[in-house]
């Protein structure tokens, strides 16, 4: 019929194969885009480690594109988990930390390691404590480096680290553009038979158009800097796989209007919660837009005003997550 459009959606199917490649479950138009919930199997013996195109492997959840074939992958856990089966997995926690190189590494007194040339301090367990041994100092740092191999060289990385709660971090810290997200005060944490987990977030005087030392484009609120190849390694590598991009982006939007828009909401209500507060703080130090140090952009300086400095703040900090939100949805 001439004016009519009758063009119709195409629609793929997706296929679920056992590991002897028999047929576990068809899904059947499906349209371009969209996300699967992809099943987490278990198997007496064996550990579910995703599901495998033959040249990707998906986790919890596939983008939709063509028709597609997919298939379990297991593995023995007497193989994947060598270093997880020693005495010496206990609770650990880890600081990235490259502030040692100023330092000193041969001089300071904290108790590190290196991967990549990254100084790695163990904050917990203390080796000053009677029950620290050196096996489990071996183990830590074995672990941080098999995670580092497995990353650079883009292995199957799910049953070394909580993927959960590496994004949640990471997008933390890309809202706020956190200096430290690749310098300092970045923590891991490693619970017993558990993978590797990053936090608490920490650290962010130096975030949010603030840092001064840095160049204008670098502190903008445009632009990735968690996953720089001269910031955090670990995101660098990370973002170099389709499947956490895709993780990325699920989380991402799960988060944008419940709790990235609604924390944008919330700051002029809190800066009227404490009003009296800040006042009697800034009769005290009165350091707004005389505070010309080595961190303080020029941006900031310029501002004179309690009520200038909070407009800088909310409006970088829209900026960055509408970029944000492009960016995460266009990967």
């Amino acid at each position: 019929m001439r004016g009519v459009s009758t063009t119709e959606e195409t629609l793929y199917s997706l296929t679920l194969n056992n590991s002897n490649q028999s047929e576990y479950e068809v899904l059947d138009n499906l349209s371009k885009d969209q996300i699967i919930d992809l099943s987490v199997l278990e198997t007496e013996d064996l550990i579910f480690v995703g599901w495998s195109d033959g040249d990707n492997l998906y986790y919890r959840h596939y983008t939709v594109w063509e028709n597609r074939t997919l298939t379990v992958v297991f593995e023995d856990p007497e193989e994947v988990f060598v270093i997880e089966s020693s005495p010496n997995d206990k609770y650990h926690q880890i600081a990235y930390d490259m502030k040692l190189y100023d330092e000193g590494l041969e001089i300071t007194e904290e108790n590190f390691f290196l991967v990549g040339g990254i100084p790695f301090v163990i904050k917990s367990p203390d080796f000053e404590d009677d029950h620290y041994s050196n096996e489990q100092y071996l183990f830590i740092s074995n672990y941080f480096q098999l995670v580092y191999d497995t990353l650079v060289n883009q292995e199957d990385y799910y049953y070394l680290i909580d993927i959960d709660r590496f994004i949640d971090w990471f997008i933390v810290n890309e809202v706020m553009k956190n200096v430290d997200s690749g310098y300092s005060s970045v923590y891991f944490h490693k619970d017993k038979g558990k993978g590797l987990k990053m936090g608490p977030v920490w650290d962010f005087d130096l975030s949010s158009g603030n840092p001064g030392h840095l160049q204008e484009d670098l502190r903008g609120p445009e632009g990735w800097y968690t996953s720089r190849s001269d910031k955090n390694v670990f995101f660098y590598f990370l973002m170099q796989y389709e499947s956490f991009q895709e993780a990325l982006k699920l989380r991402w939007n799960e988060v944008y209007e419940t709790i990235l828009l609604e924390m944008l909401a919330s700051i002029y209500p809190l800066v009227d919660s404490m009003a009296r507060s800040r006042y009697l703080n800034f009769q005290t130090w009165d350091i707004i837009g005389k505070n010309d140090e080595w961190y303080t952009a020029s941006e900031i300086l310029e501002l004179v005003t309690y009520e200038e400095q909070v407009w800088f703040l909310l409006d970088y900090l829209t900026k960055r997550v509408e970029w944000l939100n492009t960016e995460i949805n266009l990967l």
